[in-house]
């Protein structure tokens, strides 16, 4: 699944780069809008491409996307996204919420990843990803005969991937309400396998015990 998803994305990224063909699929300036609470004309707008939130995250990307291009192996630096940015923006992609006073990035944390610290940042932190999917697999079945285990490594699996599929879509990780549950998680599923560990002496040593023999 992981490697589906890396090839998709990068395949994707090759067309939308070639031939500028991200442009295609640039905003009209006078018709990108906020339609507040009314859900119903928010999802039109969504997929009309005229929605001022959604249409402001790829102005953000095409940008980080080219941050990336200048500088793929160190990128540009942590916590330097908000002051490079706007010099590899392009015009066609501008909306009018593009000034972005409260200074944030890219609402892709995959991305700013690549653009702040480059190719061998962004393969660490899938690294860390996907060991952490790994282990949660294991953990998932190892779990299966101790019910109170399981119920734990299935709070932290929903609560990581939960966080992970919302990296998509901005930078919680950033975020101490987050990024700390982030960080707990993954020392919760390390606790969880040492659990595991301390109780496969019991179950063993039980299973050893022949009836009317001393324990």
């Amino acid at each position: 699944m992981l490697v589906v998803s890396a090839v998709t994305m990068i395949g994707g990224a090759v067309y939308f780069v070639s031939a500028d063909n991200f442009m295609r699929f640039a905003p009209d300036y006078e018709k990108t809008v906020w339609h507040g609470g009314n859900f119903e004309a928010h999802l039109a707008s969504t997929y009309k491409l005229e929605d001022v939130s959604g249409m402001e995250r790829v102005y953000r990307w095409v940008a980080a996307a080219r941050m990336v291009a200048d500088k793929p192996a160190t990128g540009s630096g942590p916590s330097t996204f908000y002051p490079e940015y706007k010099r590899y923006t392009v015009s066609g992609f501008r909306t009018y919420v593009s000034d972005n006073r409260e200074h944030s990035t890219t609402h892709n944390y995959f991305l700013l990843t690549l653009a702040e610290q480059g190719f061998p940042g962004f393969l660490l932190f899938c690294v860390l990803l996907g060991t952490a999917l790994v282990t949660i697999e294991r953990l998932y079945h190892l779990s299966l005969p101790r019910p109170d285990i399981h119920l734990v490594v299935l709070a932290a699996a929903m609560s990581f991937i939960i966080i992970v599929f919302h990296l998509f879509l901005n930078e919680l990780v950033e975020v101490d309400r987050i990024g700390s549950v982030f960080l707990v998680v993954l020392a919760v599923l390390v606790r969880a396998g040492t659990w595991l560990e301390e109780a496969k002496p019991a179950a063993t040593s039980a299973v050893g015990v022949l009836p009317g023999q001393p324990k």
